[in-house]
């Protein structure tokens, strides 16, 4: 338990990919000046990445390796699109809201170098944690931006 909690400070604090290599500073610009946008953002945010990383470890091993990064970012995108047409059909205030920055999760590039991180030898339990801990640092990073900014 200690090794997991060790892990997810680690991973939200000081690997977080905001803050250590930019990935995925767009949407949180774009996005973070109200704490309501901000928060919503965050949870698409840990979503994406997490379902991104789960559908590649999935396919990784009946994808050629020549092919894979085209893979993985048709993968990502189409999970940043069902999160958009999810909050089209449940929450369309708030897809009026940000939806027009969703694709940003994409492009960014959080999802695809997180998920490129552990694509080789990690066991899935790892990868997934990695990626739950990833999103929540995106999350962290949003909402702490909104609040310093509204």
């Amino acid at each position: 338990m200690k090794k997991v909690i060790s892990f997810l400070k680690n991973s939200v604090l000081f690997e977080n990919p905001v803050i250590t290599l930019f990935a995925g500073i767009t949407p949180i610009l774009a996005m973070s000046t109200k704490l309501f946008d901000g928060v919503f953002m965050g949870l698409c945010g840990i979503v994406s990445i997490f379902l991104s990383t789960l559908l590649f470890r999935a396919l990784r091993r009946f994808v050629p390796k020549k092919l894979r990064d085209v893979v993985y970012i048709l993968a990502c995108a189409s999970v940043v699109s069902l999160c958009e047409i999810l909050l089209l059909a449940f929450l369309p205030s708030v897809y009026e809201s940000i939806g027009i920055y969703l694709p940003l999760l994409c492009v960014s590039g959080i999802v695809f170098s997180r998920s490129k991180k552990f694509e080789k030898a990690e066991s899935v339990k790892k990868c997934m944690l990695d990626a739950l801990t990833c999103g929540i640092g995106f999350f962290v990073t949003i909402v702490a931006l909104s609040l310093v900014r509204e």
